[in-house]
């Protein structure tokens, strides 16, 4: 099996709908009532995620995305043309963007409807040198998602801090410009979420 295939396998298997663990969000002191959650994968890092149907967020819209899908938020965690597509996005969404224009971490913290939305700065690979990666952490109800993007690193023991409730993990696992496969298993180990996302 090709390993796009494989990887849309596991995805679409996987996560057409997944029940949250009960706990206490890094952030938020407060919980919203959703209980099923639904991802859709794009392609590469790209995934509309969407609680009870009532809340829609595109994550790195790329080429894939679906022109004229309609979401309330899109988030893009470094300007890469496969991560930045906001165009293909419709419905008027709240575009948050994780770095400047000058490359550098643009920090965000806001709530779309029920659904918490804050960055991590992170560091694509030494390819790269400076170019910044943002890290999309996504709160709504008892579920908190991670969207890595292209990290480049281990995180950091602040990092690692502020991710200790995340369930779910999107990672990217091309091991070409983005963290190694012996790396990219210290940092699942690192949050120890229950579910992982392969991406890219």
């Amino acid at each position: 099996m090709k390993r796009r295939g494989f990887i849309s396998l596991l995805v679409g298997s996987f996560l057409l709908s997944v029940r949250g663990p009960r706990r206490v969000q890094i952030r938020s002191g407060s919980r919203g009532t959703s209980t099923r959650y639904f991802i859709e994968w794009f392609g590469h890092s790209s995934f509309l995620i969407n609680p009870e149907a009532r809340v829609k967020i595109v994550t790195d819209p790329n080429f894939n995305v679906t022109p004229g899908i309609e979401a309330d938020a899109v988030t893009v965690s470094n300007d890469h043309f496969t991560h930045n597509n906001v165009g293909a996005v419709g419905g008027d969404p709240l575009i948050l963007r994780g770095i400047t224009l000058e490359q550098t971490w643009n920090p965000i913290e806001t709530r779309v409807k029920y659904i918490l939305i804050v960055n991590l700065p992170s560091m694509r690979s030494s390819d790269y040198g400076q170019v910044a990666n943002s890290i999309f952490i996504y709160e709504m109800g008892s579920l908190c998602i991670a969207h890595l993007s292209n990290i480049g690193h281990l995180l950091t023991p602040k990092q690692e801090r502020l991710m200790r409730r995340v369930d779910v993990m999107m990672t990217p696992v091309d091991a070409r410009l983005n963290l190694g496969f012996e790396d990219l298993v210290r940092v699942i180990n690192q949050v120890k979420p229950s579910v992982v996302i392969p991406m890219h």
